[in-house]
């Protein structure tokens, strides 16, 4: 590959890395201020909550829409519909003024930031195949996983000078910034498209789900990014409240995390040349397992006894990540971008199962969350030799 050749492909992939973490910027800077919000309208800090868990739940349904939109109009069109929705939503949650409204304003940005999602995985299928598909994934998940490193950090110093409402001004400038970028920078990459209607997308969902290699692919290592996610919501009552740490101490214990997710993605290509797909896999979902045992049984001791095991688990986690979402869309040749977007659409919705899980009122939040950990890396330990023999992973 000549050096024009890989600076090209450097600056596509840090494109479609910047497209891929409007939701990471949508979610990830606003937690610190989630107690401060309850506190200024006098609610609870789980209805407040809400504004997460939904904005998650609405994100996943908007997936399987924009995949089959894509593959009728195109990627372009259908990434700025989504980014321009994505910046007057994320204004209108600034000026909310009680949190019914910022609720509101929270599932049309997650409505609206399902479009560049979609359209990132499904362009990098698009324009890569094979190994370098493998790297482009890899590299974009690090990219990926620094939003969450650097995010809180930002809104941990946003709160300390200004309102929480500067955090969704934050993410609007983001937001633009990157809408612009795709109209002059991004050329349509779907080569082609269908002439069915739109409405006619539930056949195109119908044919995908007849395709046994890439629903057992999907369904098998498409939960191994719930309890990362878990403990997005779990974190604020986590280390706020039940380990009183501040936000400042809070935001670093989170960014920590996202440097090991980041860690985890960016050594997947590392490990492949190393071992074989099926032993990446066995080697990662082994050390989630220990991970877990960790937690459950001793992560409630103090925040340093919780956090250690799951840098673990985030690290474990994410050297499988790349190659697991590679292997997904190597199972389709055709309709990318509802294959794309269901298989977000099934990680997001599981994801938002165990956010959900984790914010309930349990009377030991840690112990729920341990064997939330567990529980998903045995089920995914327990499911690979099948996996592996139906799609013959070396």
């Amino acid at each position: 590959m000549s050096s024009h050749t890989i600076k090209s492909f450097k600056l596509y992939i840090l494109y479609l890395g910047s497209v891929a973490i409007l939701p990471a910027v949508a979610t990830d800077i606003y937690l610190a201020a989630i107690p401060r919000i309850a506190e200024q309208w006098g609610v609870p800090e789980g209805r407040v909550n809400l504004s997460l868990v939904l904005w998650f739940a609405c994100f996943s349904i908007s997936l399987l829409f924009c995949g089959s939109i894509s593959d009728r109009y195109g990627r372009r069109p259908t990434l700025l519909w989504g980014i321009g929705l994505f910046v007057f939503s994320t204004f209108l949650c600034s000026i909310s003024q009680n949190v019914y409204q910022l609720i509101l304003f929270r599932v049309l940005q997650g409505i609206s930031a399902a479009a560049p999602t979609s359209m990132s995985v499904a362009i990098c299928r698009d324009r890569f195949d094979g190994e370098e598909r493998h790297r482009a994934m890899a590299y974009m998940s690090v990219i990926i996983a620094l939003a969450p490193m650097i995010a809180p950090m930002i809104g941990s110093i946003v709160l300390a000078f200004s309102s929480w409402r500067m955090i969704f001004i934050l993410q609007a400038t983001f937001g633009l910034i990157v809408f612009l970028i795709s109209i002059f920078y991004y050329e349509e990459t779907a080569q082609t498209l269908s002439r069915d209607s739109i409405f006619v997308f539930f056949r195109r969902y119908a044919h995908l789900f007849r395709n046994g290699n890439y629903m057992l692919s999907t369904f098998v290592m498409g939960i191994s990014a719930g309890p990362v996610l878990a403990f997005v919501a779990l974190s604020p009552i986590l280390f706020l409240t039940i380990f009183k740490l501040n936000n400042t101490q809070f935001s670093l214990l989170f960014g920590l995390n996202a440097s090991m997710l980041m860690a985890g993605s960016f050594s997947s290509t590392l490990f492949s040349r190393w071992m074989s797909l099926s032993k990446q896999f066995y080697f990662g979902f082994i050390g989630c397992v220990i991970a877990g045992v960790f937690i459950l049984f001793w992560g409630h001791l103090n925040a340093i006894a919780f956090i250690l095991p799951m840098l673990v688990f985030s690290f474990c986690g994410n050297i499988c990540r790349p190659a697991s979402n590679n292997l997904i869309l190597s199972q389709v040749d055709e309709d990318i971008g509802t294959a794309s977007s269901f298989m977000i659409f099934y990680q997001c919705m599981f994801n938002s199962l165990c956010m959900a899980y984790s914010s309930h009122a349990w009377a030991d939040p840690i112990t729920a969350f341990g064997w939330l950990m567990l529980g998903v890396s045995l089920i995914i330990l327990a499911l690979l030799p099948l996996l592996k023999r139906r799609l013959a992973i070396p």
